[in-house]
């Protein structure tokens, strides 16, 4: 995956998006009426919904965490997941207390939400920087 094209990583997330989302959504129906039919464990339908929010940004900016490891950006890596981190404690402080254990799924889904899109902000950046400069945005970046 390093030494991929901006096309093919581009092709490659959006992919990996689709096939996560293809997956996931067969799945929980799956998990639903497994743990509402053979086990009895009653669970709602938020739940789910949340947990497949949680799941999908992930399948999206995976190759995006390898690109900016390509390009010696670890450390953006780093606060990106800092900022998810803090996200994600300050949305459950909000949303436990009304929401109970619905309330931390939708926080934790949220937070990865965000995190994706700080993954696009610093790769379009990156990219604006690359295109001021005049080395262009060809050198492996998804664009």
């Amino acid at each position: 995956i390093y030494r991929l094209g901006s096309g093919v990583l581009k092709r490659i997330s959006l992919r990996l998006f689709g096939l996560g989302a293809a997956i996931t959504l067969p799945a929980l129906g799956g998990i639903y009426l497994l743990l509402n039919q053979v086990y009895g464990f009653p669970v709602g339908a938020a739940f789910l919904f949340w947990g497949g929010l949680f799941v999908l940004p992930i399948y999206y900016y995976l190759p995006q965490i390898y690109l900016l490891y390509k390009l010696d950006l670890q450390s953006k890596v780093l606060y990106i997941n800092l900022l998810g981190i803090m996200a994600n404690l300050l949305l459950n402080v909000c949303l436990i207390p009304g929401f109970g254990l619905l309330g931390a799924i939708a926080a934790s889904a949220l937070s990865q939400w965000l995190m994706l899109l700080a993954y696009r902000y610093v790769e379009r950046r990156w990219l604006a920087g690359r295109a001021a400069d005049g080395s262009g945005p060809s050198s492996g970046v998804i664009s």
